[in-house]
């Protein structure tokens, strides 16, 4: 029993480390970044925003190929913290900057290179801006005046509007950035005082939610895949709620020291384990593990500086382009991780049935544009058929360039399919490499866009 554990334990630990891997795509800046998001733009092309310091704002196509960050600052002020960012789409975006003690709000809708100020806040701290599509977005920031600062916008952020949205706040109470969580109406959000509130009707009245034992919440994600589960980090907890932020459940002392500024999570859906995987940054380090089994571990380091946010697609629903799950973690110094494979979807096994020899099926559809599916098969390779076989498939662009590893782990004999999908590549002819054994074969298929 003991030795079955482990080889849960183990098989679990290499299906993180081959299906996850973080890439440093730096930006042009050494200053702090302090949030970023994700957005489609034209032909379905996912991209990248990043913000911090100085005013700065980069946004880059979410390509594993070539992801070049373009300074979309355009005439944001130079002092300015840009602490939120909340894109629409490769033209629209809207940050929220921190000037001495003014809170400010700006939006563009030509790629950054102009932004329009459209509310300011003297005394105010602004933490988070959320954007539920074009018209319809959420703001809150610190307490000013004894009363939370909760905005609402329904024209696209002409206005901002904080009537029927009052919240006394309780002694000195504040917020953090990136604290917040939106799906629909529903808006949560962190505090330093032993709580987080919670509104069901987009801010209009609100609860409050013990935190118990765990003061400052730094961090709020909202879990896709496991319907009303709220996940949190504190100072030196791991917390989730199945009931909204009711009741938190404590997990202390997960790996790692410092503050949880960013949670993502993403399914492999490989080897029958469908709990999904989550990451949370704390100081210079990211970890992973599931949280319900409890199993953590260190997965990366930066060459440089501390993370300051993680995120991925941030609106609802789940995205049907698999790229946007990209995860991207920002820190002080200007350095920024990208995952591409940390992406929702993976490797799905097909019935029982166990195959009598290798092979790699063509793609299907091809051309396609942008997901077609790859099937492959692994027999048995022993006597009881359960001997495991280090299978890869990789895809390459025409020019012998690696665009991207679908699979790099070892299999149990049977059929397996996985997805691709070309939304951040151009048209063209890609090759796919399957490898298992002494077994190799390449296919190729075409990106019709």
């Amino acid at each position: 029993m003991k030795n079955r554990i482990l080889y849960i334990v183990l098989l679990f630990s290499s299906l993180i480390n081959s299906i996850a891997q973080f890439t440093e795509v730096p930006t042009p800046t050494n200053t702090a970044l302090y949030s970023g998001c994700t957005s489609i733009g034209p032909s379905n092309y996912a991209y990248i925003w990043v913000c911090g310091a100085g005013g700065k704002v980069y946004k880059g196509r979410n390509n594993p190929l070539s992801l070049t960050w373009l300074n979309v600052s355009g005439n944001l002020p130079a002092n300015a913290e840009l602490v939120t960012i909340a894109a629409i789409d490769t033209m629209i975006a809207f940050t929220g900057a921190n000037i001495s003690t003014t809170a400010y709000i700006y939006k563009t809708t030509n790629s950054g290179t102009n932004w329009v100020q459209q509310f300011s806040q003297p005394n105010g701290h602004i933490n988070t801006v959320w954007m539920r599509n074009a018209l319809t977005g959420f703001a809150y920031g610190n307490p000013v005046g004894g009363r939370w600062s909760l905005w609402r916008t329904t024209n696209g952020g002409s206005t901002w509007d904080s009537t029927g949205r009052y919240l006394p706040a309780s002694g000195n109470e504040t917020g953090y950035n990136n604290s917040m969580w939106c799906v629909g109406d529903t808006i949560i959000f962190g505090t330093n005082n032993t709580r987080t509130y919670f509104s069901s009707n987009h801010g209009a009245s609100w609860q409050i939610q013990s935190t118990g034992t765990e003061t400052n919440i730094f961090s709020i994600y909202w879990d896709f895949y496991l319907p009303s589960r709220l996940f949190a980090g504190s100072t030196s907890s791991f917390m989730n709620s199945s009931n909204f932020g009711s009741n938190w459940l404590i997990q202390q002392n997960v790996p790692g020291t410092g503050n949880i500024m960013g949670i993502c999570s993403y399914t492999p859906g490989v080897y029958g384990i469908t709990e999904t995987i989550h990451l949370y940054i704390r100081s210079n380090k990211i970890y992973s593990g599931q949280y319900f089994s409890g199993n953590w571990a260190q997965f990366y380091t930066s060459p440089a500086g501390n993370y300051t946010f993680m995120f991925q697609k941030r609106n609802e629903p789940p995205p049907a382009i698999q790229g946007m799950g990209s995860m991207v973690a920002v820190r002080d110094n200007g350095g920024v991780s990208i995952c591409f494979t940390c992406r929702w979807g993976g490797i799905r096994k097909l019935g029982n049935k166990i195959p009598t020899s290798f092979s790699i099926s063509q793609n299907y559809p091809n051309p396609f544009n942008p997901t077609t599916k790859i099937k492959f098969q692994i027999p048995a390779r022993s006597a009881g058929g359960a001997k495991l076989s280090n299978a890869k498939l990789i895809v390459y662009d025409i020019l012998g360039r690696e665009v991207q590893t679908l699979v790099n782990e070892q299999l149990t004999p049977g059929t397996y399919e996985v997805d691709f999908e070309g939304t951040n590549l151009s048209s063209g002819v890609y090759y796919y490499t399957f490898s298992a054994g002494d077994f190799v074969e390449t296919k190729r298929m075409v990106l019709i866009k």
